[in-house]
């Protein structure tokens, strides 16, 4: 692949479909949630979500190169822990709702 438009074609695509399946995963999330105080803890922290992820890739794209891989590391041990506490948010709102308190 010594084309760089066919690169630049590739990374194009894959972008799209990224997002494409990021933003239909959250609808899902969000459609098939069973309480009204479930969906507003799954819309809030999928806001909460894109946001930081939006903010690690324009990170990753702004700093220079020694430092944009440093990032990983909180990243990946933030988004580990941001995930255990958003399932646990979700399960005890529909817990509160269905009286299993």
């Amino acid at each position: 692949m010594d084309n760089p438009i066919m690169v630049w074609i590739g990374v194009g695509i894959a972008c799209a479909v990224g997002v494409a399946c990021s933003v239909t995963g959250t609808y899902r999330s969000i459609s098939r949630a069973q309480t009204p105080d479930a969906k507003k803890a799954i819309v809030r922290l999928s806001v909460y979500a894109w946001v930081g992820i939006s903010v690690f890739l324009a990170l990753m794209f702004a700093l220079p190169s020694p430092y944009s891989f440093l990032l990983c590391l909180p990243y990946g041990l933030g988004l580990g822990l941001f995930i255990r506490h958003a399932n646990r948010q979700v399960a005890c709102s529909g817990k509160d709702e269905r009286g299993e308190i």
